[in-house]
């Protein structure tokens, strides 16, 4: 089983982050039950439109092709800017310590092999002005391994999360299924306020400037 994972993580301010990883060897075991994935705003608002847009335009001017939309990324976005404003921290993992690859397949996704950027910004231009002056950011949402994406906001953040897996065509996922994955070595990564004993793998921080 290999692993690559990029995290961009936070400073003070307004931040964005963004998070790559490529996974490959899944094993694939029983189905379960969606867990810890409840929004009512899966569909694309106005301003998510916006960004879905504009993201796909970018895209096509850069020679990579156009992005579907994914029902269940597009849950696992919308479920993530939630968390985050009601949670009030600043990372891609849960307080809990779900990471966003485990958010995905229990959001009904039916692979690891996503990316996720997150900003914080009032407005659609400004999300994407922030990804796109950030190289890891602007990387990954031109990664031409990406062929659906879901895109959620909530009261000024924002969640784009990408897949390599074309799910487009189905209904939004009432089951998943899980992954075997070894236990990660606990690694201390800064968060908002305070430092996080949230454990990442093989993970590289940065710290970028945002708006």
């Amino acid at each position: 089983m290999a692993r690559r994972t990029i995290l961009a993580g936070s400073g003070a301010a307004l931040l964005v982050g963004a998070m790559l990883m490529v996974f490959a060897g899944a094993r694939w075991e029983t189905a379960r039950a969606l867990t810890n994935c409840e929004t009512s705003t899966a569909a694309f608002s106005a301003a998510e439109q916006n960004v879905f847009d504009q993201l796909n335009a970018y895209r096509q001017q850069n020679g990579q092709p156009a992005l579907k939309v994914s029902p269940n990324l597009s849950r696992a976005a919308a479920f993530m800017a939630e968390d985050l404003l009601a949670k009030g921290y600043w990372s891609h993992y849960e307080p809990s310590g779900r990471s966003p690859f485990q958010r995905a397949l229990e959001c009904g996704y039916p692979s690891q092999n996503i990316g996720e950027n997150l900003a914080i910004s009032g407005s659609a231009a400004g999300a994407m002005t922030l990804w796109k002056s950030s190289p890891t950011h602007n990387a990954n949402m031109l990664n031409s391994r990406w062929v659906v994406v879901g895109i959620g906001y909530a009261g000024g953040y924002w969640a784009m999360d990408l897949g390599a897996v074309d799910d487009s065509g189905t209904a939004a996922t009432t089951t998943v299924t899980a992954t075997a994955s070894p236990t990660p070595t606990p690694t201390p990564t800064p968060g908002p306020g305070q430092p996080s004993q949230i454990p990442i793998k093989r993970a590289t921080l940065q710290m970028i400037a945002a708006e």
